[in-house]
């Protein structure tokens, strides 16, 4: 019996009666949003051999009656928000082949029952609370070790390698910033299956073995079942000819990369001009942004940071940008009015993830028409989210304090001469009574006028000159999908002015606004 539930959005917690399904093999819950604790119910599935909970909102500790799994073959809780040490019962895991909570806030000790793992290839405890000496001795002589991941392990006196280590089958080696000292030892330059390797920010001393230049150390990739070199990856995109450019942004130029077998990514050349923070940083914001997954975010594939080049790969999205649908003449991609309206609705489920949705807020700063793109169904993603840590700028508001005239502004409102055109326009056509003169003129009057509406009013609700006054875009998720009217959200004056929050005020009594139908 299998059960496969992930890449959906399931809310909610986890119900304890599926522990009743004694017969489930396979339980996939994965790319959801679910929340609370892992039932201890689940286990009771005395069958289950697959259990991958991964890339939830989960919480609590980690239940000890898990350990009761002996049936157990994967154990997948990556990015989630758990917390305490690994129960010692897990010990039980006889048969365990992989094991990843990478991503977590798990605490304590890694503990050394986990060579007892015999079976283990996968091993993933990256990103999380750790402490204390890393079992390098226990974890160097699993020897059927394909995969170990480790990472930010605090400790207060550093420890060697192992002296001896039988790990002739490991292909990834992760070991970063786990306080390991000395030298590297001779015997990883006779794993002849390694094809990365990552010890970066130990205390390690002394030159790199001879030995290790028999490694094929390479920079890869995995896209659509099939791994690429970083080279092979710089060569598609004719090592950045501006012929492959497909944008350009205040972080960089993004490329197009075209791969065998009509694969394309984008990537993205993180620009020199960009504020460069150590290495370490950025990684460790690459490792945040590719646990986002999200079907209106563009996918972060992988990163690179070698001296100075840095690269962000994404999946590559063939209808380009919403500003190239919208204002280039030479587009072919048309959009009526329901692409229109999805688009706008998928910005704002884009956005609700980001802001609300996941342990590390995350603020865009940076919507416009360019950084949204378009898939071959019209589906937007929102692009350039998560590099804030990359612009020169001081104070991303520095612009807006030099004015003088908004006051404080929300994260993801960033005013410039446009937009206040734009806003000053719209009171003023609205004083008018022709609001939708601002609905563009190539839709004629092939629009839903109530939907159009409801569209500009949220819109001016979230530039509201009070902070406090804005909805929250959970708040605006919900009005577009039908599940809140406008004034259900609606709070303060509703006097009539040529300000945005008469402005609101106005349109709400002028329209009996529904739910989107």
């Amino acid at each position: 019996m299998h059960s496969r539930l992930s890449t959906n959005f399931l809310s909610g917690s986890i119900p304890p009666s599926l522990g009743n399904l004694s017969s489930l093999q396979y339980l996939n819950l994965m790319f959801n949003m679910l929340s609370g604790q892992i039932p201890e119910e689940l286990g009771n599935l005395s069958s289950l051999r697959y259990m991958a909970l991964g890339f939830n909102e989960l919480t609590g500790q980690l239940p000890p009656e898990l350990g009761r799994l002996r049936s157990l073959h994967v154990l997948g809780l990556t990015s989630n928000n758990l917390s305490g040490e690994l129960p010692e019962n897990y010990a039980n895991f006889v048969g365990l082949q992989q094991f990843s909570v990478a991503g977590n806030r798990l605490t304590g000790q890694i503990p050394r029952f986990i060579a007892k793992w015999t079976e283990l290839y996968y091993l993933s405890l990256s990103g999380n609370d750790f402490e204390g000496e890393l079992p390098l001795e226990l974890l160097f002589n699993m020897s059927y070790l394909e995969y170990l991941f480790v990472s930010d392990v605090r400790s207060s006196a550093g420890f060697p390698f192992p002296k001896n280590a039988n790990m002739t089958g490991i292909r990834y080696l992760v070991i970063r910033n786990c306080s390991i000292s000395g030298e590297i030892p001779p015997y990883i330059g006779d794993w002849s299956s390694l094809k990365y390797l990552d010890l970066s920010f130990n205390s390690l001393t002394g030159g790199i073995p001879d030995s290790m230049k028999k490694l094929n150390l390479k920079i890869t990739i995995e896209v659509q079942g099939q791994s690429f070199t970083l080279k092979q990856i710089i060569d598609a995109t004719r090592k950045f000819s501006p012929k492959m450019e497909i944008g350009r942004g205040r972080f960089g130029i993004v490329y197009k990369a075209e791969l065998p077998n009509e694969i394309k990514l984008a990537v993205k050349k993180i620009s020199p001009q960009s504020k460069q923070h150590g290495k370490d940083e950025l990684q460790r914001e690459i490792f945040n942004l590719k646990s986002l997954h999200h079907e209106n975010l563009v996918q972060l594939l992988d990163g690179y940071s070698i001296k100075d080049l840095h690269l962000l790969v994404y999946d590559y999205m063939h209808k380009g940008s919403l500003h190239h649908a919208l204002f280039e003449p030479n587009s072919t991609t048309k959009l009526d009015w329901k692409a229109r309206f999805a688009i706008c609705l998928g910005i704002a489920r884009g956005l609700r993830y980001l802001h609300e949705e996941k342990r590390f807020k995350i603020v865009h700063g940076n919507i416009k028409p360019s950084n949204i793109m378009l898939d071959n169904s019209l589906t937007a993603k929102l692009s350039d989210f998560g590099l804030a840590m990359l612009c020169d700028e001081e104070d991303p508001f520095m612009a807006i304090k030099a004015k003088g005239s908004r006051g404080k502004v929300s994260a993801d409102y960033t005013p410039n001469q446009e937009a206040e055109f734009l806003l000053d326009k719209a009171g003023v056509l609205h004083d008018k009574g022709r609001i939708l003169d601002l609905v563009d003129k190539k839709l004629a009057s092939s629009y839903n006028r109530k939907q159009a509406l409801t569209v500009l009013l949220l819109a001016m609700k979230c530039v509201n000159l009070s902070p406090t006054l804005r909805p929250k875009i959970s708040e605006v998720v919900s009005v577009l999908e039908g599940e809140k009217r406008i004034d259900e959200i609606s709070e303060g004056d509703d006097t009539p002015s040529a300000s945005i929050g008469g402005l609101c005020g106005a349109c709400s009594r002028v329209l009996e606004i529904e739910p989107i139908s």
